[in-house]
């Protein structure tokens, strides 16, 4: 329970991170592509047998490491643009029930069956995601489209990253090849960002800022953390599956939320409180279908 229970803490400090950097005038785009360097830095130190890093050339895996790398990077920016623009909650809404979209991929790549806990787990999670972003403006008539859409980016591309992962940890993966695939999604996701960093600082769009490097590290252990923790706690915190993934994720919604509220004295409103209700049902009712 205690791997759960790390798990669940490192999860919700990321979006709370995200809001602070913001508070700060922190830059947000530096500090995500150091939290790769020191999220790859920590997979390197902590994998016991370095010589699979050896076999990365004619791995499997390799061009699902690539890509996912490329998503793992822009994914992570988008959930920061989500905190900071928006809030803590509908980040942490958005990001944490794209575990549905797995569950619609399986029905057509696993030939898994359609039931009614589903289909309501699926239909409540979209629900939620849209009354947790709901802000003042929307309720008044001010539309702001790019409010109302972000969230269901972070929403439908989580949930493409979970499919992809699983897919590649069902066909590809071996448990001792684990480590070294995570570590290279990391270190592609690095290189990706200093390319791009490269070509702004070239133009005249980014200058060098160390106050980022110290918040991508804290980010990067954090985010590195969160997925070690989880792995342990799925093979050693004598639990389900299907009990570990509903709490982790209800969890970390509930904890963002609480966070943001005290942190940064973000105030829901009562579109936003039934948008976490609906996805902590969602949750449940798609953990027992």
């Amino acid at each position: 329970m205690i791997y759960l229970i790390l798990s669940i803490l490192c999860s919700s400090s990321i979006v709370l991170q995200f809001k602070m950097l913001d508070r700060y005038n922190i830059n947000t785009f530096q500090a995500i592509v150091v939290n790769y360097l020191a999220a790859v830095l920590l997979g390197v130190a902590l994998v016991d047998d370095r010589q699979i890093f050896l076999s990365f050339a004619s791995a499997d895996w390799l061009p699902w490491a690539l890509l996912l790398g490329i998503l793992f990077i822009l994914m992570f920016f988008l959930i920061g643009v989500t905190t900071q623009k928006i809030g803590v909650t509908v980040a942490a809404v958005a990001h944490r029930l794209s575990l549905v979209i797995p569950a619609i991929f399986a029905i057509f790549l696993y030939n898994e069956s359609v039931t009614v806990l589903k289909g309501g787990g699926i239909l409540l999670a979209m629900l939620a995601v849209y009354y947790t972003s709901q802000d003042k403006e929307q309720i008044t008539g001010h539309i702001t489209p790019f409010k109302l859409v972000l969230p269901f980016i972070v929403f439908v591309g989580g949930g493409i990253v979970d499919t992809m992962i699983n897919y590649v940890q069902n066909t590809f993966l071996q448990s001792q090849h684990e480590d070294a695939f995570l570590t290279f999604l990391f270190g592609t996701s690095f290189l990706i960002g200093v390319v791009v960093f490269f070509y702004r600082w070239l133009r005249g769009w980014e200058k060098l800022e160390w106050q980022s490097w110290v918040a991508g590290i804290v980010l990067g252990i954090a985010n590195y953390a969160s997925i070690y923790f989880i792995i342990q706690a799925l093979n050693h915190a004598g639990l389900e599956n299907s009990v570990i993934f509903p709490v982790n994720n209800i969890a970390i919604v509930a904890l963002s939320s609480i966070g943001g509220f005290i942190i940064f004295k973000e105030r829901l409103n009562r579109f936003n409180v039934a948008g976490v209700v609906l996805a902590f049902a969602a949750i449940i009712i798609m953990s027992f279908a």
